[in-house]
């Protein structure tokens, strides 16, 4: 029987779900651009000087910046009809430098000019910039490849690690994109930042810490972006190890595999009244001779035949009927063994005589087993099999679950036939469930 484990619904819910919050944050503001943002980065700065006697002279102080930041900010958005206040992941990766800076209306050459940022602080920003566009696209391009994957993986039951090791991977590359973006991009150009901001207003900071000044203008987007990409590798990880991700392609669907094909090829060559035996409710044979007495397994409908080769009246004579019991000789049966639930709840039937000819099948499946356990999700639809030989008075027993048969202990070992004596207990699974053979 073939096993392997598949993502279950709510684990690949999450992980797309988180996916798609992550796909959003390309819309929100990755900079602010504006007097505000000027003021908290000044507050930074400050916050550890002396330079200021009281907070009322430094908010004096910051309060001229803004005045000058946000006069020179409408006096660029006008001469260049772009609006920088706000700019957004999607923002980066679509567009250039200077088309953020200008919207078009000046090329690098004027960029680079003295009219412009400088040759120095334009190189420095562009080359920030471009490492910016290309650590987006691969973050957001890959991520529509691993969520189509996941949904792929999912759909098809691909084994589970495939997918979950791919989003893990995934996960901890993106974190650190999104880190390297939200911590060292800005502050990687924080003079020539700190120097176009100079210009724009046109007078120097006074006693202003850089490290700190240019964290006012880095807004939300990236770091939520590294959150969202940490929780995708914990889930993804936490989801190689929990839940119910176990399926058995031979439970789920049918019991054709090899090591079950011989269980179809008996049940199909009996006739319906032969299968009755076997089902929950139904009639059991049992032999007398050296099986006296009544089946405690059958709640009573057991029918007896007789060791000495005659046939008992089992059906009242009916006038009205063409069903007569035929007096004819009838060859001895040979013994069976038994085979019952001694532990655990059953549906139907707690336990089965069993003839060499057939076996009982164990397992939590009603349509595949016909000694039912329930109320254990741990039994696999197909747990085992067994069947009794005469000759030896002994049962040999298949494993085919997922968590185990076991004897005094031991588990068997899976899909190996195993012979044991009359009167073994089979534990199944935790222990909640055992069967006696004979």
């Amino acid at each position: 029987m073939k096993q392997k484990k598949t993502m279950r619904l709510w684990q690949m819910l999450i992980i797309l779900i988180l996916s798609v919050v992550l796909l959003i944050t390309m819309f929100l503001p990755a900079y602010h651009i504006n007097p505000d943002t000027l003021q908290k980065g000044m507050e930074k700065a400050q916050a550890e000087e002396n330079y200021y006697k009281d907070d009322a002279e430094r908010d004096k102080d910051i309060k001229w910046y803004k005045k000058k930041f946000n006069k020179a900010l409408k006096k660029e958005k006008k001469e260049n009809e772009t609006d920088n206040s706000t700019i957004s992941g999607l923002k980066l990766m679509t567009k250039s430098l200077t088309d953020i800076r200008y919207n078009g209306k000046y090329d690098e050459d004027y960029a680079k000019s003295k009219n412009g940022m400088g040759e120095e602080i334009y190189n420095a920003l562009n080359k920030k910039h471009t490492m910016t566009r290309v650590l987006l696209w691969m973050v957001y391009g890959v991520l529509l490849v691993v969520m189509f994957l996941t949904i792929l993986g999912y759909c098809l039951k691909w084994n589970k690690y495939i997918p979950l090791i791919m989003d893990a991977v995934y996960g901890g590359l993106a974190a650190v994109s999104f880190a390297v973006l939200q911590f060292g991009t800005i502050r990687g150009v924080k003079s020539e930042v700190r120097t176009l901001t100079e210009k724009l207003i046109g007078y120097e900071f006074n006693n202003i810490n850089t490290d700190k000044f240019t964290t006012g203008f880095v807004s939300a987007a990236f770091l939520v972006g590294m959150l969202v990409a940490l929780a995708i590798l914990v889930i993804s990880v936490l989801s190689m190890f929990f839940g119910k991700q176990i399926q058995e392609n031979s439970d789920e669907e049918n019991v054709v595999s090899d090591s079950l094909d011989d269980w179809d090829r008996d049940w199909n060559s009996i006739t319906p009244e032969k299968k009755a035996d076997f089902q929950p409710g139904g009639k059991n044979i049992l032999y007398s001779g050296d099986q006296k007495g009544v089946d405690p397994f059958s709640g009573g409908n057991d029918v007896t035949i007789p060791a000495n080769n005659q046939v008992q009246n089992l059906i009242p004579p009916d006038p009205d009927s063409q069903l007569f019991i035929r007096k004819e000789p009838v060859r001895r049966a040979a013994a069976v063994g038994k085979v019952q639930c001694t532990k655990g709840t059953t549906s139907g039937a707690v336990g089965y005589t069993l003839p060499q000819d057939r076996k009982v099948v164990v397992g939590k499946s009603p349509r595949q087993a016909n000694l039912v356990i329930v109320n254990n999700e741990r039994i696999s639809n197909v747990h085992c099999t067994i069947r009794y030989s005469a000759a030896t008075n002994s049962y040999t027993v298949r494993d085919h679950s997922t968590n185990g048969t076991f004897v005094n202990g031991i588990r068997l070992p899976k899909e190996s036939v195993m012979e044991y004596p009359a009167g073994t207990i089979l534990s199944l699974a935790d222990g909640k469930v055992e069967i006696t053979l004979g």
